[in-house]
């Protein structure tokens, strides 16, 4: 029983969120527009991922009507290309993640913790308050390594750029 419990407390910690949108140049019911996406990427750095394969990572990625803009930290220089070029732009946020993951943390520690005490005593919710202290012992260390790995890990956040139509490019 208590692998089984390792398991599911590991796989629950493991599995991120992932947010998908796409990007587009007025948004709409399943996208985002240009102006939404310069806000949320201001001022983050973000893994840039082009259609040729090519994979940077850039600070404060900006789209315009015909190209994309970034910062390299390292060289401090400003990069481009062309809306067609880009493929995806990935955001990770930390705080979200390290957020998420204590809450799912918490919940599968104090889940294990209450099944535990069933299979140690045969009152559950009877005359016993142990099957509380079992479900605090498990939570709260579960609560702690799960704002770890969510922290480590992140929320991420898939930007998609799609291929615009000849209509779309005039």
């Amino acid at each position: 029983m208590k692998e089984l419990v390792f398991v599911f407390i590991t796989a629950v910690l493991l599995a991120g969120c992932t947010s998908s949108y796409i990007v587009s140049p007025l948004g709409g019911e399943n996208s985002i527009s240009y102006q939404e996406f310069n806000g949320k990427t201001r001022g983050e750095t973000n893994s840039i991922q082009l259609v040729n394969g090519q994979q940077t990572e850039g600070r404060n990625v900006q789209v315009s009507s015909d190209s994309v803009l970034w910062l390299d930290e390292r060289t401090g220089k400003t990069f481009g290309a062309t809306v067609d070029e880009v493929k995806t732009v990935v955001r990770r946020g930390h705080w979200f993640g390290a957020l998420e993951g204590f809450g799912f943390g918490l919940f599968t520690g104090g889940a294990s913790g209450a099944l535990l005490s069933i299979g140690k005593h045969s009152s559950f919710l009877g005359d016993s308050d142990l099957w509380a202290y079992y479900a605090l012992g498990l939570g709260v260390p579960g609560g702690v390594l799960g704002a770890i790995i969510g922290g480590i890990i992140g929320d991420k956040y898939n930007y998609q750029f799609v291929e615009r139509t000849d209509s779309a490019k005039k």
